[in-house]
This record gives structure tokens, C-alpha cells and sequence, in this order.
């Protein structure tokens, strides 16, 4: 997250990066909305009402895990620059490091109707507001930021919805290994590497009778610029987090195409010669248009 590069005369050394998947000091991870498409009431032109939307955050510091921090959130138009210097501003959130960071933003209907006022597509494919996150507890890097857009659109078709995870397919030397469900540990060898395969929620068949089933990569209509109707599917995306310990070998990868994974998984996870555990293992997955979640499982080493 933070780079330092320090320029010696020694043509022999090696700089040593850190990886962006190792989580050593205070990050924002990922940033959730529920629902990822909010909705919004017009009359006429006018925006009269809109949908509150939850924003839930997946922060991460694992030297200061039982420190207090400080959230600070403004909505803005989008800028160039990501960050809202003037704009809605948010209540500051004060709240213990190991606890879910969450809070409802019930924007008002002209904060919305001044970005449609200021979008040069007028709106095409939804309203944006972009919403910037600051968060502080102590760190010596000091407030980390982050953005996220959020959409409002108009109610004239479904909406764009969390994408979820049902755990998670493990495979040891390309043989399958069973599924972690949510919350289960991750056992851990030292030499022995074990692949990760985020498995996506699926819908079978429902009973007659029970509610809909969304699935995590959804079928979705839209149209282009050109006024053409088009019939598409969200390409999930995944992106891999660990603490230092343990070490995945690909940062992020897409969902295969037909929900084939190589035999190895989609990451291959190992303990470091240090690596003694507890750590944190996170998968973020994204949808695409503005849907994310996240699965957090606690890695151990297994001695037996």
C-alpha cells in the first residue's frame, strides 16, 4: 500500500516489495452497498425520493486490530481525482478496529439531482455519486482513502444485486480437497500448498412456492450508446488478502468461463518459513457494476 523506494549504489541488491496482497499495516479492502443499485422516485425530471443505501467496510490492520477508528465519508459528484472536496458529508463513525464497519447514508434527493445536473450523459446507465472514505487509528501512514461509486437509477427494470460467495473449494496437489464453509478455519501445512477456488452462490432449481434465488453472476439487460438492446452477463472477478505468514500466488483472478477452474484453484495459498499463525485470509469478490463481497476465514498452522 505504501511504497518506499530508496535509491543506494549497490547494483548487487534486490529490492524486496512488498506484495499488494500482504496486509501489514491499515487498509480498506473493500467497500460494500447495499443495494449495489439503489433506486430513485421522479417526477418529471425532478428526484423527489431515493433508496438508503448501507455501506458496510472491510478494513483491515492487523498490528492494531483492538484500536479505535476514525471514519469520515463525504458524497460528491465524480472527480477526476476521486476525492469529494466539497459535497454531502457524512456523520464520523467512531468504532473498535475487530468490528464490522457499517453505517445507512439516506442521501437527500437534490444531492442526486445535482450529479444528473453535472453528468454529461444525463444520466445514461444511472446516476453516479461517488462517496470517499477516510479511516485513521493511529497508523504512522495516517488516513487511508478509498472511494466507491454508487448508482441510482431510475425504477423501470431490476436491479443490480450483491454478489455472494458460498465458501470455498480447496484442492491439494490438484486433488480436491472439500469446500470451507464461511467462518471455518483454513488449516495450514508448512511445504504444503493448497489451492483456493472461491465458489460462487448458484440457483438450482427452487421448490414451487419459495422466493426467487439470485445468483452471484447475474443476467442483466441494458442498451449501448447507439440506443441497441443488449442481453449480458456480469464476469465476476476475485481478489485475494493475507497477512503476513502466508502467501497466495495470484493477487487477483477472473470466474472461468463455464465455472471450469484449473485443477490448482483459481490461488494457491502456503505457509512462509515464519508463518505461524493465526492470520486472516480475505476474498473479495465484484460483480462488475458496482456489486462486492467478501468471505474472511482465519488460517492456522496445522501441526497433526
Amino acid at each position: 500500500m505504501r511504497a518506499i523506494l530508496v535509491l543506494a549504489a549497490c547494483l548487487a541488491c534486490t529490492p524486496n516489495f512488498q506484495s499488494q496482497s500482504e496486509v501489514v499495516d491499515l487498509r480498506v479492502l473493500a467497500i460494500r452497498t447495499d443495494p449495489p443499485e439503489a433506486q430513485a422516485t421522479f417526477d418529471g425530471g425532478v428526484v423527489t425520493a431515493v433508496d438508503d443505501v448501507r455501506v458496510t467496510l472491510l478494513v483491515a490492520d492487523p498490528p492494531r486490530m483492538s484500536s479505535v477508528a476514525t471514519v469520515t465519508g463525504s458524497l460528491c459528484s465524480p472527480t477526476d481525482s476521486q476525492r469529494c472536496d466539497t459535497g454531502f458529508r457524512l456523520p464520523t463513525l467512531k468504532q473498535q478496529m475487530d468490528q464490522d464497519f457499517g453505517y445507512v447514508i439516506r442521501v437527500p434527493p437534490a444531492a442526486v439531482q445535482s450529479a444528473l445536473g453535472s453528468d454529461k450523459l444525463a444520466g445514461f446507465g444511472g446516476i453516479r455519486l461517488q462517496l470517499q472514505i477516510g479511516i485513521e487509528d493511529g497508523d504512522p501512514a495516517g488516513v487511508q482513502s478509498a472511494s466507491k461509486t454508487i448508482v441510482y437509477s431510475r425504477k423501470d427494470h431490476v436491479p443490480n444485486h450483491v454478489p455472494l460467495l458460498d465458501g470455498l473449494g480447496l484442492t491439494t496437489d490438484t486433488v480436491s480437497d472439500g469446500t470451507l464453509a464461511p467462518g471455518s478455519p483454513l488449516k495450514l501445512k508448512r511445504g504444503v500448498t493448497r489451492g483456493l477456488r472461491p465458489i460462487p452462490h448458484a440457483c438450482p432449481e427452487p421448490p414451487p412456492g419459495s422466493d426467487p434465488c439470485i445468483p452471484a453472476s447475474e443476467h442483466y439487460d441494458t442498451v449501448d450508446l447507439k440506443g441497441n438492446k443488449l442481453s449480458l452477463t456480469e464476469q465476476l472477478t476475485y481478489s485475494f488478502f493475507v497477512t503476513k505468514g502466508a502467501e497466495v500466488t495470484r493477487e487477483s483472478a477472473d470466474e472461468p468461463v463455464k465455472g471450469i477452474a484449473p485443477p490448482d484453484g483459481l490461488t494457491q495459498i502456503t505457509l512462509t518459513s515464519t508463518g505461524a499463525g493465526p492470520g486472516k485470509l480475505w476474498v473479495v469478490v465484484r460483480d462488475g457494476r458496482g456489486g462486492e463481497s467478501w468471505l474472511v476465514f482465519d488460517w492456522q498452522l496445522d501441526d497433526g
